[in-house]
């Protein structure tokens, strides 16, 4: 089954919950990071690059199965979706722990959450790995008084989707805040374009 198919034809109603906890690196993965980082993480960030060139040329929204890259849009919330293909299920976490990294690098950006979650579906089980990142709310206490969140580009998902420790997707959600205590948001194609340069 293509991801594709797995994608359009998973139900909430297969689904059976089987953990909801944080996730944690052991030291191993740690010290295996910079190995990868090294060897591995330019051939996969110069596929994702291209890739995401050749998706920037398509409207937002409009993909086929055969596309390794999508990009989606909905209301204010913009992302990316990468098949993960080609490469194992521990390289896609290391990649998934290196976006995190550089956006943490990201000024005003802290992580707020790191999770995993899995669930038993008919096709096996799916895990997903998430990281979560924000601006840090406390910038916006101006010393005037006045209160104005630099959200910068929004609200940042990562997450890793695998079935049965093969991993199918990797995605990446920004959500923009329209509200008048937050500042307006930069054009998430500048951050795309910097994530993804090699390392």
């Amino acid at each position: 089954m293509s991801w594709f198919d797995w994608f359009l034809h998973r139900r909430k109603s297969d689904e059976v919950r089987l953990l909801h906890g944080p996730l944690q690196r052991d030291k191993k993965f740690i010290l295996q990071h910079r190995e990868w980082l090294e060897t591995t993480a330019p051939i996969m960030f110069q596929w994702i690059k291209r890739n995401y060139e050749e998706a920037v040329r398509r409207p937002p929204n409009e993909a086929s199965p055969t596309d390794d890259l999508i990009i989606f849009q909905s209301g204010p919330a913009v992302g990316l979706l990468i098949v993960t293909k080609g490469w194992s299920l521990e390289d896609w976490q290391h990649m998934l722990d290196e976006l995190r990294n550089r956006i943490r690098n990201v000024e005003y950006y802290i992580e707020t959450h790191a999770d995993v979650k899995q669930k038993l579906l008919p096709a096996g089980i799916e895990t997903i790995e998430r990281y979560a990142l924000k601006p840090d709310i406390r910038t916006a206490f101006q010393s005037d008084g006045s209160f104005k969140v630099k959200q910068m580009f929004g609200g940042i998902r990562l997450d890793l989707t695998y079935l049965n420790k093969k991993p199918i997707q990797l995605r990446i959600i920004i959500d923009r805040v329209t509200d008048r205590n937050y500042s307006e948001a930069l054009p998430c194609e500048w951050l795309f374009q910097n994530l993804f340069e090699q390392p």
